[in-house]
């Protein structure tokens, strides 16, 4: 039986709904912003919420932790539609949802503040099977 996620969203925003922005550089925000990172990613302290994955669309995705792909060759092979899971032990993840297949992951690994974690990402069915291909290719890497 598949256990079924926690989830609690922690979200630092602007009073519009942007998650990065201008906003980020007001004196209030750098003291949230400070907040938000100890309390989420500071496992120091037993009372802290230790995270086993995080979450960002392709929009943050591409600001932060990758870049857009600007080709792919093309792939022949079908590639199976459903769920693929490479690393189902990993101690923490980093879901990206991505509807349109644009991000250009490196490697199956990113970070953010010292945290490592294994790249999940979330496609639609709009997603061409060369990018579900580079997925497989690049997320199955160890």
């Amino acid at each position: 039986m598949i256990k079924r996620p926690f989830v609690t969203l922690y979200i630092l925003m602007s009073i519009d709904g942007q998650i990065t922005g201008p906003f980020g550089k007001a004196p209030a925000a750098k003291e949230s912003g400070k907040v938000f990172n100890e309390f989420n990613f500071d496992d120091k302290d037993g009372e802290n919420f230790h995270f086993q994955g995080w979450l960002y669309g392709s929009k943050t995705s591409l600001s932060y932790f990758t870049h857009e792909i600007s080709s792919l060759p093309e792939n022949d092979v079908p590639v199976p539609s459903g769920d693929f899971l490479p690393d189902q032990n990993a101690s923490r993840y980093y879901i990206a949802l991505d509807r349109t297949g644009k991000l250009g992951w490196e490697s199956n690994l990113t970070a953010y503040n010292g945290h490592s974690a294994n790249v999940l990402e979330v496609i639609t069915e709009q997603v061409s099977n060369k990018y579900k291909a580079f997925l497989r290719k690049k997320i199955s890497l160890t």
